[in-house]
């Protein structure tokens, strides 16, 4: 072994050239793997944690029939003092009730499908700022018997600030449910798609519409430590006078923009093409150094050393250079992903329009987590090892005269 380690040592530095190829190739290979996985992993968290943010909640506490069927009669009932001691529980940052429910709206001329959303403007100030997407008039206060429509619903029902709304829907237990919703705000939703067909109204209104005083569909809730979400949940649930089922952040977003960023599977395919293109770098590379090297493994075989000392000295060689690849990869790449983790890169164009739609700021931020530059080193050393397995092979079947010969 020691033989191995000091033959290792003296052809790493012997030929310069060689060794700095080598490094170059595994400096290049961890840099490019870091750099992807950091851009990836960063812009997919900060989608998702801006829908878990503003929309969903780390969790929601709903019926148990709920989340199945999704009727006015499944609705939870809460009232304000539960409320407030969900809020004062451990590790619950903020919270808001809402109601989610479908309406048809006619305004004298038009009839359309909507979904019609209860919330309680003090708190969903405080969670969602959703104050802040409001373009015409004034968002609603406590007892508000107006309405807000999407910017895009109202152009497609043609009302404006003003106008008076015909909602009819399905109330508590099987009661019809109208009413007459004044246009008091013209909003621009979070969700594109959603600020087509959406209205949203106090929940003292939207609880008065459906017949269910202290009626919800849900309660979102945000927490401190999202890691700490089980525990929360047990905290919750005695809390409680009654059942209720809390259904994650993860179970929520699925089908919407953040839970295909959630989606893990679709990104590894990327993944797989840099692997398969840094791999087959790391082979051409040995396979390279390798065949240069032939007649000096075959004189050194000649001169009676050993097959399993050239193979050994030669891997621990190849071990040596590639840390030093590999840190060198990380010294460079660390300082570039902690910059734009903290100074994201600010995007123009088609792709700033999509995020700002979304309230998003249109930035694509860096991951910087430890477990990122220690996954993407590891895999990157699995790889030269593999490829190590050509030289050993090589060496283990050479012909001593016909290596001397070449």
């Amino acid at each position: 072994m020691n033989i191995q380690l000091k033959l290792a040592r003296r052809n790493a530095f012997r030929n310069k050239r060689r060794t700095l190829i080598m490094i170059s190739s595994v400096f290049f290979s961890v840099f490019f793997c870091v750099m992807l996985k950091a851009l990836t992993d960063g812009s997919c968290d900060y989608i998702i944690d801006a829908v878990v943010e503003r929309q969903t909640g780390t969790l929601q506490i709903m019926s148990p029939e709920y989340w199945d069927e999704k009727t006015v009669d499944n609705y939870i009932a809460v009232d304000e003092q539960t409320l407030s001691q969900w809020e004062q529980a451990e590790n619950v940052e903020r919270l808001t009730p809402r109601i989610e429910s479908y309406a048809m709206a006619w305004n004298g001329k038009r009839t359309k499908g909507l979904v019609f959303i209860g919330i309680d403007p003090k708190r969903e100030t405080v969670f969602s700022h959703l104050n802040t997407r409001v373009l015409e008039g004034e968002f609603l206060s406590q007892n508000d018997k107006g309405a807000m429509l999407g910017k895009r619903c109202a152009e497609l029902l043609g009302v404006k600030l003003g106008d008076t709304l015909t909602l009819v829907g399905m109330g508590y237990q099987g009661e019809s449910a109208y009413g007459l919703f004044p246009v008091t705000a013209i909003i621009e939703a979070f969700d594109p798609l959603l600020d087509e067909k959406v209205v949203y109204t106090s929940l003292a209104t939207m609880q008065q519409f459906i017949s269910m005083p202290d009626g919800a569909s849900a309660v979102s809730v945000l927490l401190k430590n999202p890691k700490k979400i089980d525990k929360t949940i047990v905290c919750l649930q005695e809390i409680a006078d009654q059942q209720i089922a809390c259904q994650p952040w993860k179970t929520l977003i699925e089908g919407t923009m953040a839970g295909a960023s959630d989606n893990k599977k679709q990104m590894i395919v990327y993944f797989y093409f840099l692997y398969v293109i840094v791999g087959f770098g790391l082979l051409g590379m040995v396979i390279m150094l390798t065949n240069e090297r032939k007649k000096e493994f075959g004189v050194m075989s000649a001169l009676g050393t050993k097959k399993r000392t050239i193979i050994g000295s030669l891997f621990w060689e190849m071990i040596w250079v590639s840390f030093i690849g590999i840190l060198a990869g990380l010294a460079f790449s660390v300082p570039i992903a902690a910059y734009y983790h903290y100074y994201p890169i600010t995007m123009t164009g088609e792709m700033a329009d999509a995020l700002l739609s979304f309230g998003l700021e249109p930035v694509m931020p860096f991951a910087f987590t430890f477990n990122m530059f220690v996954t993407q080193a590891i895999i990157v050393f699995s790889m030269v090892l593999i490829v190590s397995l050509y030289p050993v092979l090589t060496i283990g079947r050479m012909k001593t005269i016909k290596a001397l010969k070449g």
